[in-house]
């Protein structure tokens, strides 16, 4: 740390432009010319116009050594350097800051604005979250009620438990009684069922018995007629057939 410090100390001793060097400004409505020497014969290297800012590396009678932002160096006349702002390069700093100030004042413009935004939009989240605390509120009281009505209807569990073991002890004989009709409803199917089986049984023995009815007129109809023709045919031969006795008596 040392060493750099004697290195900086000896640097501005072999190079005293550098440690004197001295920031001023070319006056208002001025193009000065910088020269290679200081002396007007010698021909302008460049044109410097009001308010460039140029240090000022050495002094020598009227005119001053300088350089340039770019690094470029040359003498000027001193008598056209001011130490202090040129009031155009004030007014145009004022005007940039004025710009920046307008430029932050619409800034904070929008922030407001956004920020009234977001104030009305907490205000609404506000409002809706009063509405939800109110319905909250009225459910809590409403629950209240119901806890209400819960401990009246706790405190007659036992009448309605009692009931309804009445009933269950109904609901059971009921049961049984279903159950002894429905044995009862099963006998008399087995009955409706047994009736069923008979009644087809002597249908068709009736059946069969009127066939054989039948069979037997038709047979004893038929032995009739047989026998009605054969007498008729008797006596048809009978009372054909010549007598002979009568012709015996003639």
């Amino acid at each position: 740390m040392k060493r750099i410090h004697w290195y900086l100390f000896v640097a501005v001793l072999c190079c005293p432009e550098i440690g004197l060097a001295e920031t001023m400004y070319v006056t208002d409505r001025l193009y000065l010319s910088l020269r290679d020497a200081p002396d007007l014969e010698e021909p302008s290297v460049a044109v410097l116009p009001s308010n460039t800012a140029v240090d000022v590396l050495q002094r020598e009678g009227d005119w001053a050594k300088v350089r340039l932002g770019d690094g470029r160096a040359g003498w000027v006349l001193k008598k056209y350097l001011v130490r202090d702002l040129p009031k155009s390069l004030i007014i145009e700093e004022l005007q940039g800051q004025i710009k920046k100030e307008s430029l932050t004042i619409e800034d904070l413009r929008g922030q407001i604005k956004d920020m009234s935004l977001i104030i009305e939009k907490l205000q609404g989240q506000a409002k809706e979250k009063s509405v939800i605390i109110e319905n909250l509120e009225g459910q809590i009281k409403n629950q209240s009620l119901t806890i209400e009505e819960s401990g009246e209807q706790i405190k007659e569990m036992p009448l309605i438990l009692e009931r309804l073991r009445e009933e269950n002890a109904s609901l059971k004989k009921e049961i049984a009684d279903l159950a002894g009709l429905k044995a009862r409803e099963a006998a008399m199917k087995k009955e409706i069922d047994d009736l069923k089986k008979r009644t087809i049984h002597q249908n068709r023995s009736l059946e069969t018995t009127t066939e054989k009815n039948t069979l037997t007129k038709r047979k004893e109809i038929y032995v009739i007629g047989i026998v009605a023709l054969l007498v008729g045919l008797i006596i048809g031969y009978l009372v054909k057939k010549p007598d002979k006795n009568r012709y015996l008596l003639r």
